[in-house]
């Protein structure tokens, strides 16, 4: 599809809106992007993959519509056929990348935020939103039954070592009757954390909803997809509660390294294994 066609799209379904200006960004991996007049979204999903992750985002979207701690997208409104799309007013801000965390006189306030949102978002009813995955311990059994059979032998013998003692260590601790599942956002990642002026706005992508540990959330905060050691260091010093979890989210935050590692080899039959494994281990 050509830039013009999305245009043309807008146009035929949303006459209302008088395009002063217009941009397309198909770097996305799922999703072609075009901001109208500086802002508005209109997302696109690429694929079938996509359009299923697309649709699942428009119900979740609807479920997290009252949060108020953070922004999240307004959906205005959306269409299934003949073309998807879904459209939504910008969160107006940059992305807070963890170098840009790094560099912040007063990261608490960042982190008493995060975790505010989340605790917002863990509240959300169950039946409200749209997830295929329930991160239990069968899910993580068959995660590290497929790493063993998948990618273990291409390992060093050292991270092989680890990766046992890591999922070992887990598996054997946990226990599902002291662990309160709850909905999570899924994907908390630094991608997906908008700020401005040093305090954060807002949080974008609800497609990877899901139900399980709310450490999850928190895990991937601490990951490095997130904001690393010391996010989790502030968390603790002002927060008990998650001295208590803090086992299970040192795993989160590495173990989620694995299961992208797998979706991309079950997508793509290719493996990036020096970026991705060199910082899974503490």
């Amino acid at each position: 599809m050509k830039k013009i066609d999305f245009l043309k799209v807008i146009n035929e379904k949303c006459p209302e809106i008088k395009v002063e200006s217009f941009s397309i960004n198909i770097m996305g991996e799922n999703n072609i992007v075009c901001i109208v007049n500086g802002d508005m979204i209109f997302r696109f999903p690429k694929d079938d993959f996509s359009t299923e992750k697309f649709m699942t985002e428009i119900n979740n979207l609807k479920a997290v519509s009252s949060v108020n701690t953070l922004q999240v997208p307004n959906l205005i409104g959306y269409e299934i056929e003949p073309t998807p799309f879904m459209y939504y007013e910008m969160i107006i801000g940059e992305v807070l990348s963890k170098e840009v965390f790094e560099a912040l006189e007063n990261k608490e306030r960042i982190v008493v935020q995060l975790r505010n949102f989340l605790e917002e978002i863990h509240s959300v009813e169950k039946d409200k939103i749209v997830f295929k995955t329930v991160y239990n311990k069968e899910y993580w059994i068959n995660v590290y039954e497929r790493v063993q059979r998948e990618i273990f032998d291409l390992l060093d013998l050292s991270v092989q070592n680890e990766v046992v003692k890591l999922f070992d260590d887990f598996l054997q601790g946990y226990d599902e009757d002291i662990i309160d599942s709850k909905v999570i956002h899924g994907d908390m990642v630094s991608a997906n954390v908008i700020y401005q002026e040093d305090k954060l706005i807002g949080i974008v992508d609800f497609a990877e909803m899901s139900f399980g540990d709310p450490a999850i959330d928190i895990g991937m905060l601490c990951s490095k997809y997130g904001y690393g050691e010391k996010f989790l260091e502030i968390l603790i010093e002002k927060y008990d509660i998650y001295k208590e979890m803090k086992d299970r989210i040192v795993f989160y935050s590495k173990a989620f390294i694995f299961c992208e590692i797998l979706e991309f080899y079950q997508k793509y039959n290719i493996f990036v294994f020096h970026d991705c494994l060199k910082n899974i281990m503490l």
